[in-house]
């Protein structure tokens, strides 16, 4: 299939509502990780924190630019074929028979919801510490 032919749509949050939830889970962890690095980094905690909020914003960054790219928004969606018409088959059936893909792929990552409650964690840790005179 040439990827050329494809075609991209917005997923439906009705059809396909864990789509959404994974998407909305991985972003919002994405985000309260970032905020928490930035705040880390602002308070002098160690100039390596901006690297660990870059590390979460360039995916989603590079997201929506693939989004923008065809012409979406950046939200769910999948790939859709071209309507392609296929042969009669043998069985002497002249019936014209059309097929057509479609494709959805979601990534569920396990690894930005615990890092966005580990730096939850520690940052409510940071804030009950007293500080120093």
């Amino acid at each position: 299939m040439n990827s050329s032919h494809l075609s991209f749509y917005i997923l439906s949050p009705i059809t396909e509502p864990w789509a959404y939830a994974v998407f909305a889970l991985h972003w919002i962890s994405s985000l309260i990780c970032i905020v928490v690095s930035i705040s880390f980094f602002r308070k002098g905690k160690g100039a390596w924190w901006s690297l660990v909020a870059l590390a979460f914003f360039l995916p989603l960054l590079s997201y929506a630019v693939g989004c923008f790219m065809h012409g979406l928004p950046p939200l769910p969606y999948g790939l859709i074929s071209p309507v392609r018409h296929l042969p009669p088959s043998e069985q002497g059936d002249n019936s014209a028979v059309f097929t057509q893909t479609s494709q959805i792929s979601v990534y569920l990552d396990t690894v930005t919801p615990l890092m966005a409650l580990a730096l939850i964690w520690a940052y409510f840790a940071d804030k009950k510490q007293p500080l120093p005179a």
